[in-house]
């Protein structure tokens, strides 16, 4: 167990730095649409109606009206011009934030051998391309391993690239009867650790023991 361990405490531990990114990736949006709509937006309508006040004075009026319409306008739109360079520059800095993006046949293909340190028959239907892979590594290698735990190693493995979810289906020859009673007791060991269930709340995992069919399925959310 202590390799098993090992393997997923080093996941765990780049999980915990990417989850920490992801939630300031989250509060730096959350400031440019503040940015947005708080600043970028009314000096843009200021300046269009900074415009037509300028448009509506002729020669013959006030030459300090028409000076302060200028000042203001010019202003405006130099201040209207910063504040959507900043938030253009932003949503640049984002977009170069994401993650790198892995495939999911080899996401699962590590997960297993780190684990279980063999072979297990995996099919897949319709690979396809994630975000933030280690995070899907980790919560796959943790149930590997919390498997294992209870002495269990499926005999193959088959993915279904659902709508908006991954569903992982492990597949064994039997499951006994008190597989379900040491697998809660196992799950809930698992619930103490504070980054795997914030990495099992990011990807919306679900959990479901199919004892007749000899099967379990985990369900994540599709990034």
């Amino acid at each position: 167990m202590k390799s098993i361990d090992h393997n997923v405490l080093a996941l765990e531990e780049k999980v915990e730095l990417l989850l920490e990114l992801n939630q300031l990736k989250k509060a730096y949006k959350s400031l440019v649409a503040s940015v947005s709509h708080d600043l970028a937006s009314p000096l843009s309508y200021l300046k269009f109606s900074t415009e037509i006040l300028e448009s509506q004075i002729d020669s013959d009026d006030n030459e300090d009206l028409r000076e302060t319409s200028r000042v203001l306008g010019s202003s405006t739109s130099k201040l209207s011009h910063e504040a959507h360079l900043i938030v253009k520059n932003a949503k640049a800095v984002i977009e170069e934030l994401h993650t790198e993006k892995s495939r999911l046949s080899c996401i699962l293909d590590s997960s297993i051998k780190d684990v279980f340190k063999k072979d297990i028959e995996t099919r897949i239907k319709n690979d396809i391309t994630l975000s933030d892979g280690i995070i899907y590594q980790y919560i796959i290698a943790s149930t590997c391993s919390l498997l294992k735990s209870i002495n269990l190693t499926p005999v193959s493995i088959q993915v279904q690239n659902k709508d908006k979810v991954v569903e992982i289906k492990f597949n064994f020859e039997v499951l006994s009867s008190d597989f379900n009673e040491r697998l809660r007791e196992k799950s809930e060991k698992q619930k103490e650790n504070e980054v795997y269930i914030l990495a099992y709340q990011y990807l919306q995992a679900k959990f479901n023991r199919k004892q007749k069919e000899n099967c379990i399925k985990l369900n994540l959310i599709k990034n």
